[in-house]
Formats: structure tokens, sequence, C-alpha cells
């Protein structure tokens, strides 16, 4: 009994360790938007000095080089998408 025990509590503990989300760090607050691109619906904000959950970014259809979003992983689910001119993280392209 103990040793299945053992062995799902450890198969958890290594699902949860590699599905865990990155982080995000907001230096100025921002809109956080529907999707990745300026003209997208705001569906909320994120604010400076803030860490928030992100397992990655996309590249918006913004014109000009800055048009890095961060998506950012609500509360509710689902996903927000900040401009990178206001955050940075360390996570891996979507």
């Amino acid at each position: 009994m103990n040793s299945i025990f053992c062995q799902s509590l450890l198969l958890l503990l290594v699902i949860l360790t590699t599905c865990q989300a990155g982080k995000v760090a907001c230096y100025q607050s921002a809109v956080l938007l529907k999707c990745p691109l300026k003209a997208c619906a705001a569906i909320g904000n994120v604010r400076n000095d803030e860490i928030y959950p992100s397992d990655c970014f996309v590249i918006g259809k913004d014109p000009g080089l800055n048009s890095k979003y961060y998506r950012i992983n609500l509360h509710a689910g689902g996903y927000g998408y900040v401009l990178s001119k206001y955050c940075s993280g360390d996570v891996d392209m979507c």
C-alpha cells in the first residue's frame, strides 16, 4: 500500500515540476490584451513590480521591431497578452 502511494506521489511531483509555468515580471503597469495585437480588446491590467505566471511568448503582428508579447496565464483559465516593453521573463516561444 505504501509503495503504491509513494510511487503515485513521486509521479505527481514530477508532473507538477515539468508542467510548472514560467514567470514574467512586469516593471510598468500595462494593459492585458485578449490577443497579441495592440488593436485587440483590453481584458485587464498588469501592475508594476508584480510577477505573473507565463508559459511562453509570441510575436505579434504589429508593425515595428518590438512586437513580442508575453502570454499571461489567467486565474480563471485562458490567457492574456502583454507587450514585452512592460514586462520581462525567461520563457520560450509558444
